[in-house]
């Protein structure tokens, strides 16, 4: 039996902040016409990329943040590989740049997020994730070695997270700035 698990993912906006000062380049990925603007590579060896998807009217993901109800889709139909469906995409080759997104988080099993600072010359199995872990109420920010966890680098509980709790079938805005060797 094939179990598919779904990420939904409107990236609301990319901000690259360029090495000069004060320069700002903007990358927003949006879904015109059915095809998405940014390139989009598989993480984990697992082959998955981000597919674009028009809503269906009823759907529970409808209407998205975007109110134009096109998103990137990130499935994984192998029961085999965990349910593991991992895609980067290159901050243009900028070191310092803000990530961000809104993702719904689905019947709340499977972790959603943001991957950063991902490495192309591993297969993209060394990165950061900051991940949102619906069915457990969490949020965990970690770093990926050669695809296997580290001990997270910060962890927060529904009972302490502002705005709210990270519920099942409900979009949620995700932010990290990476700057040097911080992360904001």
């Amino acid at each position: 039996m094939l179990l598919a698990k779904k990420v939904l993912l409107t990236l609301a906006l990319v901000t690259l902040l360029a090495p000069v000062a004060g320069a700002v380049v903007v990358k927003q990925e949006r879904v015109p016409g059915g095809v998405l603007e940014q390139t989009w590579a598989p993480g984990f060896g697992v082959g998955r990329v981000f597919t674009p998807l028009t809503l269906p009217a009823g759907d529970p993901a409808s209407p998205n943040p975007s109110g134009d109800n096109t998103v990137a889709v990130l499935t994984n139909v192998a029961t085999s590989l965990g349910g593991i469906a991992v895609t980067a995409t290159d901050p243009s080759g900028y070191a310092d740049y803000t990530w961000e997104g809104d993702f719904f988080t689905g019947a709340g099993n499977t972790r959603v997020g943001l991957i950063l600072r991902a490495n192309p010359a591993d297969g993209f199995q060394t990165f950061y994730q900051l991940v949102i872990n619906p069915g457990l109420f969490q949020i965990r920010f970690r770093k990926f070695v050669a695809g296997a966890p580290l001990p997270d680098l910060a962890s927060w509980l529904a009972t302490v997270l502002p705005g709210g709790v990270p519920t099942a079938n409900s979009w949620h805005h995700m932010k990290v700035i990476a700057q040097a060797n911080s992360f904001l």
